[in-house]
This record gives structure tokens, sequence and C-alpha cells, in this order.
């Protein structure tokens, strides 16, 4: 079944105008948001400045294919499109199916035997919101309860808390992981996650500027067992996805970044 969707909340932002069709203000605040005048849309879209221009004001009504081509050019979410589907008044393309339908089960049952073959490093499949909703053995070992917890109460628990007390480079690593909810919100119609979004600001101060680094990607050192532990954390987004919930869902694998850390993991896994 498809989520519903709430103009309200899509529509509320200050900078966006306070008239005209659904359709129109939807297209503008997301072409705007991307820096896209309405000739760059048009182009990229293959059609003309003068329809984007018309469909905006509500002058002309968009087809099918047409807001194929728009979403297309702005590289929106599906949430999205569905979003821009529906003020245009037609069906939404793409299903929302819940995690615990049949269909859905099936398609993760691959995604699990591959997260418990990443043992005896921590893995697991979480959705956009913070919901981790597939863990393997070794992230249930490293982090037990955060599968049950929930999203908000997670954000509050880490970055108030876990995050400054336990990872050695938390001046570094607390504000890459704030600004990724940052880019979520933006990215994601999703009253949950902008809530998080907000909260995990109030934590962490997201404007320093960039540190340098020493290593090709970020590492993540956290104190465990009386022992720094290092980690690179991988995240497989699955791009191809046709389903909003599969779109909103991401792999995230722990790596070990030296030896020693292998050995944390592989004697956390044998206890």
């Amino acid at each position: 079944m498809f989520g519903a969707v709430s103009f309200n909340s899509l529509l509320m932002e200050d900078y966006l105008p306070v008239s005209g069709p659904p359709f129109g203000r939807l297209l503008k605040r997301w072409r705007t948001e991307k820096g896209f005048s309405q000739l760059t849309l048009a182009t990229a879209a293959g059609t003309t400045a003068r329809h984007v221009s018309f469909v905006e004001t509500g002058r002309s009504r968009p087809g099918a294919d047409l807001i194929a081509r728009l979403a297309g050019a702005l590289e929106l979410s599906l949430r999205r499109q569905n979003a821009l589907f529906s003020a245009a008044g037609l069906e939404p393309p793409f299903p929302e199916t819940a995690i615990d339908e049949k269909e859905m089960q099936d398609f993760l049952a691959p995604l699990e035997r591959l997260l418990a073959a990443h043992n005896p490093f921590p893995g697991c499949l979480i959705d956009v919101c913070g919901k981790i909703h597939i863990a393997n053995r070794a992230h249930g070992l490293l982090m037990p309860g955060a599968k049950e917890r929930d999203p908000l109460d997670g954000a509050e628990i880490f970055y108030r808390e876990t995050g400054p007390k336990r990872i050695e480079n938390w001046a570094e690593v607390g504000p890459v992981m704030a600004r990724r909810w940052t880019d979520s919100a933006s990215r994601y119609d999703n009253p949950r996650v902008r809530e998080i979004a907000d909260r995990v600001r109030e934590l962490v101060d997201v404007s320093s500027h960039a540190p340098r680094y020493d290593a090709p990607a970020l590492c993540i050192r956290f104190r465990a067992r009386q022992q720094i532990v290092s980690v690179y954390s991988a995240t497989t987004l699955l791009v191809d996805a046709r389903d909003v919930s599969l779109e909103e869902m991401r792999l995230e694998m722990l790596f070990p970044a030296d030896d020693a850390s292998r050995q944390f993991f592989e004697k956390l896994s044998s206890a």
C-alpha cells in the first residue's frame, strides 16, 4: 500500500510561495532547493522553460511522463516522486511496502545472510529514521539493546552520552555523523527524520570546518574492554529500489582498521 503524503508538512517552509497549485509549489520548492532555474530544469527534462513555468503556475496540467522526467532531472527520492504525482492528482507509481510483509521478507532474506556472513564484524540493516530492522550477532554483542531502541531515544543517548564518552576522536566523528541526519532530513520528507535531525543539531555542533585526515577514510576509534578499537564504516544504499521502504533502507557494516581491532571482534564473538 502507498504511504500517506502530508502536503501541509511538505509545504510549510517559510521560503515557499503561499499561492499556486500543490504540484507547482512542490516542483518550485525542489527546483529551488537544487539550484535549478526553470531553463536548467527544462533542458535536463527534455522540455521547455515555458512549459515548466506553466506547470508551476497551474496554467498547464502535467502528465505522468513529464512528471517522471522532471523528477529524474531533479534526482528526487521515490517518496518525493510519489508526492509530485499525488499533487498532480495522479496515482503514485511507487509502493511503500511494510517490512513485515512476505514479499519484503523474501527480498531481505539475502541481505540477512550477507550480514550473517559479515560476522564477527558488526553489521545491520537500518532505515532512514535510524530503526534497526536486521542486525547480525556481532552487532548485538557490541551494541546490546540497540535494535529494540526507539530511534529518537537512541539518537539522544548516542549523541549526548555514548558518542562523546566512548569515541576517542568524537571531535572529528560527531559532526560528520550529525550532518548525515541533516542530509537525510533534506532528501526525505519524513517528519520523524526531521525531528531526530533537529534534536541531533541541538546536541552536536555541525558548523565547524572539517579537519584534515591522515587516512583515506574516516576512522572511528572507540574505547571498549580497556582498549581502543578502530573501525571503518561502509554504507550500502539500495540505489535500484523501486519501493519507497527499500530506498530508505541501508546496510551499515563495520570493518576493523588494524589487526588489534580485528582480534577484538574475534574474541568478542568467541566469548
